[in-house]
């Protein structure tokens, strides 16, 4: 059987993901003036500049996602290429270790390693500490290198080098560095728990204010599929709100927000609604009012 396979050389795709850059970067700028339309047109023109800036939307994120995958393979061979024919010692685990606590040190005291939400997510404790994932390595180009150099990841055949064992460090230097890594997790939940509490008591003191959580689909088994709604939580009378507001609701022509994927993140947190029918019950849930009710 004759298979036409087309494997790319290393700077082949380098040149591919440089030409996706590019063509991405275009689609940017076009959804940037397609956003300033948007915000100064007459609301009975914002639904078709919608349709278009969704569309649009849709396309900057496949082209995204397909250079992600590209840059994603290049890194696996770039950093298998390195460990395959290292170059000078191995790293030295003093060395490593003062990389490390410098790098954690620092998200620990800069308000900018975090999201807004209280999540950070550049370093990762496994099975009890027995080893520590390095998310971030890529982006720090010295601490790249002197894990992939280190002496057990020298020759590894693995995609990635970004884990960090017991055994690659001093004893003491791993300890303090296990110890900073679940001081960042603990400090990531404190931050939660405060953002989270911000937004219910905003929510509490109007019942009118509701926060975005998701875009989804609803996919029954067996059933025709509904279609793409968004879910907003709100507050009243001490109890938690939750409607469900279709995608074409017109209520939502007048308005660019999260899909989930984070498009569309700068817009506020916040949403006013009016028009909602109070429910009858707890757990009330009557999608067909909720499509003509909510203005």
């Amino acid at each position: 059987m004759n298979r036409n396979i087309n494997f790319k050389t290393l700077e082949e795709r380098k040149k591919e993901l440089a030409s996706l850059k590019t063509e991405w970067e275009e689609m940017k700028e076009q959804e940037k003036k397609l956003k300033e339309k948007f915000y100064s047109s007459p609301f009975e023109k914002r639904a078709q500049i919608k349709r278009e800036l969704k569309t649009l939307q849709e396309a900057i994120f496949k082209k995204k996602d397909c250079g992600i995958n590209i840059k994603i393979e290049i890194e696996r061979e770039e950093s298998l290429q390195n460990r395959t024919n290292p170059v000078g010692n191995p790293t030295d685990p003093k060395k490593l270790a003062n990389l490390l606590k410098s790098d954690l040190q620092d998200i620990l005291t800069n308000d900018s390693r975090w999201r807004e939400e209280g999540y950070n997510f550049d370093y990762m404790e496994i099975a009890k500490g027995e080893e520590i994932w390095v998310m971030h390595w890529k982006k720090n180009k010295e601490i790249e290198k002197a894990i992939e150099n280190l002496s057990r990841h020298r020759h590894s055949k693995k995609d990635y080098a970004n884990d960090i064992k017991p055994s690659d460090l001093d004893q003491e230097d791993y300890n303090e560095i296990l110890s900073l890594v679940r001081q960042i997790n603990e400090l990531g939940e404190v931050k939660r728990k405060e953002y989270q509490q911000n937004n219910e008591n905003i929510k509490l003191n109007n019942p009118r204010l509701f926060t975005q959580s998701r875009c989804s689909t609803d996919r029954r088994d067996g059933q025709k599929k509904w279609e793409n709604w968004h879910t907003f939580h709100g507050k009243h009378n001490g109890y938690n709100w939750e409607i469900h507001v279709p995608d074409n609701h017109i209520a939502l022509t007048n308005v660019l927000f999260d899909d989930g994927w984070g498009t569309n993140s700068e817009v506020g947190k916040f949403f006013a609604v009016e028009g909602m029918a109070k429910p009858t019950t707890l757990r009330y849930w009557n999608v067909e009012k909720q499509q003509s009710e909510i203005v």
